[in-house]
């Protein structure tokens, strides 16, 4: 999981690169086409008259300003920091080990059919804990989040068992 979240982090960087340099060749070749472009990105946000060529001028005035703007607002793109890839990556690896090593500790310890029920309750437990825990750091609602989190992890495990059994053969 944490080499597909390291790989899906670059190709967003690369795909931002690509049209980066895609719009700097727009506003070189094509500057009215690009202006034009700010100018209804501006109009529909409400601004008119004077006040919005102020805004217009002032953008298209500087170059790096302009071209920042058209990824912003016009491809609602952000640029990917690399040492954001390395956390975001590590946060996923983390994650994903935490995730995939609790159910199995009570296989350690107890007989298999005991350590299955153990490992099904302790991961019903922690993923409606992280459930909880996104809620409260986000705007969600801890219950509905505790809820959604068991019946996507726990709708993964069955999917993971009932893949094991077609290849069990």
């Amino acid at each position: 999981m944490a080499t597909v979240a390291y790989t899906s982090r670059m190709a967003d960087r690369d795909h931002y690169a690509a049209e980066r340099e895609r719009e700097i060749k727009e506003v070189k070749e094509v500057p009215e086409t690009e202006r034009q472009e700010v100018v209804d990105i501006y109009a529909a946000k409400g601004f008119d008259g004077k006040l919005l060529d102020d805004i217009v001028n002032h953008i298209t005035s500087d170059h790096e300003l302009w071209i920042d703007t058209m990824m912003r607002e016009e491809l609602d793109l952000l640029p990917v920091v690399k040492h954001d890839v390395y956390t975001y990556t590590a946060i996923v690896g983390v994650a994903t080990f935490s995730g995939a090593i609790l159910p199995l500790i009570p296989f350690f310890f107890l007989k298999v059919h005991p350590a299955l029920v153990v490992a099904l309750v302790l991961s019903v437990i922690v993923l409606a804990g992280i459930g909880v825990f996104k809620a409260n750091k986000t705007l969600g609602k801890p219950i509905k989040s505790a809820v959604q989190m068991v019946i996507i992890g726990m709708g993964a495990a069955i999917a993971g068992y009932l893949i094991g059994l077609a290849f069990k053969s």
